[in-house]
């Protein structure tokens, strides 16, 4: 084997390392978190994960039961009398929320360098 050769190799192994390293890093579950807001202040943050996790709000006699996994987040139980925070379903994409109205509680999703377009207009 030349010189020139081992140059050669030695620039496509540097470059596929380089290009892997890119492309397993591009999506860190780090960017992507949860906010939980009551009453206009932040009550908790969570990283948006695979696994699965409960947040249990409680504030005087109100209750949220919050579920994340999937990479999504939504509330499966809550004792307000409209219910529309639980049947509003998951949310996944970045700035999209679950608002609890009688609680005050809001949940965020929070994707940070996200190219993930949320809305086109014409």
């Amino acid at each position: 084997m030349k010189t020139g050769d081992k140059i050669v190799i030695s620039i496509v192994v540097l470059s596929l390392i380089v290009f892997a390293f890119i492309w397993f890093n591009q999506d860190q579950e780090s960017d992507r978190t949860v906010e939980i807001w009551f009453d206009g202040e932040l009550f908790s943050t969570e990283l948006l994960a695979e696994e699965y996790k409960e947040v249990l709000f409680q504030r005087n006699n109100m209750e949220n039961l919050i579920i994340i996994e999937g990479n999504g987040v939504y509330i499966e139980r809550a004792n307000c009398p409209t219910q529309q925070c639980v049947h509003q379903g998951k949310v996944s994409m970045n700035n999209q929320t679950i608002v609890c109205l009688p609680h005050r509680l809001v949940v965020k999703v929070v994707i940070t360098d996200s190219d993930e377009v949320d809305t086109i207009v014409r």
